[in-house]
């Protein structure tokens, strides 16, 4: 894969990396909002990042396995779906709970994105260039 396609396909795929980033970090700044709003204590409150970081990391664990089964346009349009379900959930989340399992859905599609992209950086860049690439998705992350 050469030119343009190439071009196209590593922007929507450090696009979707960067999103998965700024999801993880995001609610940390928004902890004692969360806090207040929902009436939690910052112990439960930090099950939105610890939850989040744990279902990620399994998921990312499993992707060995999803390469094998789905095809890259099935894992991209799934974690896609994820990530705007748990969005629109979590901001219609009129509990704590439901703003969790928000949450944990969108760690599944960051699980998907992030491992997608570093593997299709590899597949498809040109050798003498793959350092390149790889230090912009890390830098999107």
């Amino acid at each position: 894969m050469q030119g343009k396609p190439l071009v196209m396909l590593l922007a929507v795929l450090y696009g979707s990396a960067f999103l998965a980033g700024f999801n993880e970090n995001l609610v940390n700044m928004a902890l004692l909002s969360i806090m207040g709003e929902y009436g939690v204590d910052s112990i439960t409150a930090q099950w939105l990042v610890t939850g989040y970081m744990i279902v990620a990391t399994v998921v990312v664990t499993c992707m060995a396995f999803f390469y094998r089964r789905f095809k890259l346009r099935t894992l991209f349009f799934s974690a896609s779906a994820l990530s705007f379900a748990g969005s629109i959930l979590g901001l219609f989340a009129p509990n704590f709970t439901l703003l969790l399992i928000a949450r944990l859905i969108q760690a599944v599609g960051t699980g998907i994105f992030i491992p997608m992209m570093m593997n299709t950086i590899l597949a498809v860049t040109p050798k003498n260039k793959l350092g390149t690439f790889m230090s912009i998705g890390s830098c999107m992350i």
